[in-house]
């Protein structure tokens, strides 16, 4: 007992001698403490995930863009139609043709004797004259006929392809805010975490010198621990410049002033497990992809290309096109299939780990408050207190990462499911 009392008192010794030491901040570990460099702060705002994503929606320069193109397409490609229809001699003959068999038909009809016989001969041989003239003109502007409709044509496929390209470009944004606000947030808590793990460092260097000083340690050990202090120093450092730099991005997505201070709200997340088959999921992702709508588009136009040319060898050039095609056509048919596994596989497999980390974060927790009652009752020193506080604080930091990266990979889920395969 006396023995028990007497470690309790060397305890307290210690515990006092290190309140002060801890006061006095270790010289040689100041010494490394740079000045962080001052940036004027122009605004301050706290958003929540979807007041993010609404500003960015908002803001956005390639929407902006994207719907002054729309007006200017629209324009573009009524001007293409009316170039391409006023060459189109082909309506013009094929009518000629027609009016021709109306008149043959009745031609065929009337007796031989009949006077209106010559008036027809003279009519057909007039509009036989007129075809003829046409089809001359038609093969002296064969190229820059082909040349309209090719315009015409594209500038038609890009103008329907608006819609979806804006509704892409916002899913994009929205998943690109949610990729820079979660990094953010990730970034402020191992700040915070690693700012609690200086405070472990710098108690650990007061006990190492307090050891130091009554000869149970050497200043190898000393050295030790402040080497750990540097680099701890120096890594919290780093971080405010990510997060310095990633908060810069933000706040240009969302049309703030670059340096504005920028504070997020953390995100209430609800795992559950999703069972998205494979199978439907690749049918959607191509059914929705407009690269893929594009290339079956194009191969159809090659096909009516091909079928409207006399040419042989020119049709043999859109045979070989149309070949090429089919190729990127099927490597992005595989890229939605390897997408769609990939991504499904992600929210699997993040789901699980995040179920592991609530499982360590319970086992962290309750270490913890054994720490605490262990402390008060003066049967471990305060660097264990510390040591399982910041084990604790790791331990919730883990779940938080593992919920967001199940969030972003349902996220990912619902890109490829709009098939956008590059996520």
């Amino acid at each position: 007992m006396n023995a028990i009392n007497k470690r309790c008192s060397i305890c307290l010794v210690l515990v006092f001698v290190l309140a002060i030491s801890c006061i006095t901040v270790p010289v040689c570990a100041m010494e490394v403490v740079e000045k962080d460099t001052e940036v004027e702060i122009v605004d301050d705002g706290i958003f929540t995930l979807d007041e993010v994503k609404e500003r960015v929606q908002s803001n956005a320069r390639m929407l902006k863009s994207l719907e002054m193109n729309e007006e200017v397409l629209e324009q573009q490609t009524d001007m293409a139609h009316d170039a391409y229809y006023g060459t189109d001699i082909q309506s013009t003959i094929n009518g000629y043709k027609k009016r021709l068999k109306e008149i043959a038909d009745e031609y065929d009809k009337l007796e031989s004797n009949d006077e209106r016989k010559a008036q027809l001969e003279a009519d057909m041989m007039r509009i036989e004259m007129n075809v003829g003239r046409l089809i001359d003109v038609k093969a002296s502007l064969k190229e820059t006929t082909a040349n309209l409709k090719n315009v015409w044509r594209s500038l038609q496929n890009n103008y329907d392809d608006m819609e979806k390209v804006k509704s892409d470009t916002e899913n994009k944004l929205d998943f690109n805010a949610e990729v820079l606000y979660f990094a953010i947030l990730d970034l402020d808590r191992t700040i915070e975490m690693q700012e609690r793990n200086r405070n472990v460092q710098e108690t650990q260097l007061g006990i190492v010198r307090l050891k130091l000083q009554l000869g149970m340690s050497s200043e190898v050990d000393e050295q030790n621990v402040i080497v750990q202090y540097e680099n701890v120093h120096k890594s919290i450092k780093s971080l405010k410049d990510q997060r310095m730099f990633m908060a810069w991005k933000l706040n240009d997505l969302m049309g703030r002033p670059s340096n504005a201070t920028l504070d997020l709200e953390e995100v209430a997340i609800t795992l559950f497990p999703i069972n998205m088959q494979y199978e439907k999921l690749v049918e959607k992702s191509l059914a929705n992809s407009l690269a893929i709508r594009q290339k079956e588009r194009e191969i159809e136009d090659l096909k009516d290309d091909y079928h409207d040319e006399n040419n042989r060898r020119q049709r043999g050039v859109y045979l070989s096109q149309i070949d090429s095609v089919e190729v990127s056509l099927e490597s992005l048919e595989e890229a939605v299939r390897q997408g769609s596994k990939s991504v499904i596989n992600d929210i699997q497999n993040n789901y699980r780990q995040w179920e592991n980390s609530v499982t360590a974060k319970e086992k962290a927790e309750k270490d913890y408050k054994n720490s605490k009652i262990y402390y008060e009752l003066g049967m471990i020193a305060k660097i264990q207190l510390l040591q399982s506080e910041l084990g604790y604080l790791q331990a919730v930091d883990a779940e938080s990462k593992a919920k967001e990266s199940w969030y972003m990979a349902r996220c990912k889920l619902e890109l490829v499911a709009e098939g956008i395969i590059e996520g």
